[in-house]
């Protein structure tokens, strides 16, 4: 079933700001924070503080999708590793841009739209 985000309330409580950031603020270095948080805290955080969670770490998986990828291509010599070169460095600022933007957003208790996502959680 899909989840419908209209009837979703986003803000989460003060003691929940801890686990958001640090799964938000975490995923700038990978999908590892944001999965730890979710897997251990979902049951008693806030249904906001999980949303949060759950749309960033489905976001950095997506993004280690695209990082497994690139390693593959980097095998093919020069085609490969020539994309692989200019793709990784945008891959890492692009991963850090959208965590930061996100993190502020839900600060705010407003939800954020990431430029590609997929649900896997």
């Amino acid at each position: 079933m899909e989840e419908n985000d209209n009837n979703i309330d986003y803000t989460f409580e003060q003691k929940d700001k801890v686990y958001v950031g640090i799964a938000l603020l975490g995923a700038v270095l990978g999908f590892i924070p944001p999965l730890i948080i979710y897997l251990s805290y979902k049951d008693q955080l806030s249904p906001g503080a999980v949303y949060h969670i759950k749309k960033m770490l489905n976001f950095q998986i997506l993004i280690l999708c695209f990082a497994a990828f690139l390693f593959v291509l980097n095998i093919v010599p020069i085609f490969g590793t020539l994309i692989c070169a200019l793709a990784c460095p945008f891959l890492l600022v692009f991963n850090l841009i959208v965590s930061v933007i996100a993190s502020v957003r839900a600060f705010d208790f407003k939800p954020f739209n990431y430029p590609i996502n997929h649900d896997f959680i």
